[in-house]
């Protein structure tokens, strides 16, 4: 499915955004990993994204094709935009699985800085970010045995790396 930038990926975020909602959109972009992709597309917002593999490209419009990677920080721009304190629940699966210890730092900033209510929920392998940035841990494993664990006692149990 191929879709513009402005009409898919961030919809909602930039076509009749006022000044904050365009701030918020940026700070969201650069959190995300996506001001990159986001503004080397050769039409800027309005460039037609496609995936890998797409058969039914027209050749004569100006197109950009996304990497799974790239794709999954569209993904998280778009979730970070639309999240609204009180009213729901932010689930990210992965969410920083492509990105480098400081493109996390930013990430994790973001957060701290722009969702002060609410709950996120995020799954991830990597213990760095369970240790650095959550509040709880709920550790599932053998096919859904689940603890609920504070930081320390994870460390307590499982030591720095997941066990």
């Amino acid at each position: 499915v191929d879709f513009a930038v402005q009409a898919g990926a961030v919809a909602g975020c930039l076509p009749t955004a006022s000044e904050e909602q365009y701030t918020r959109f940026l700070s969201a972009a650069i959190a995300s990993g996506a001001h990159s992709i986001l503004f080397s597309l050769p039409q800027g917002l309005g460039t037609l994204l496609r995936q890998p593999g797409d058969l039914d490209s027209d050749p004569s419009e100006v197109s950009a094709t996304l990497t799974k990677g790239e794709w999954r920080s569209l993904a998280l721009c778009r979730a970070l935009c639309h999240h609204r304190p009180r009213s729901s629940i932010l689930l990210l699966q992965q969410p920083c699985e492509t990105m480098t210890e400081a493109q996390e730092a930013t990430f994790f900033a973001y957060l701290r800085e722009h969702i002060h209510e609410g709950v996120i929920v995020i799954s991830s392998h990597r213990f760095s970010t369970a240790a650095r940035h959550c509040d709880s841990v709920i550790v599932v494993s053998e096919g859904g045995r689940c603890q609920q664990l504070t930081i320390n006692q994870f460390r307590q149990i499982y030591g720095n790396t997941p066990g």
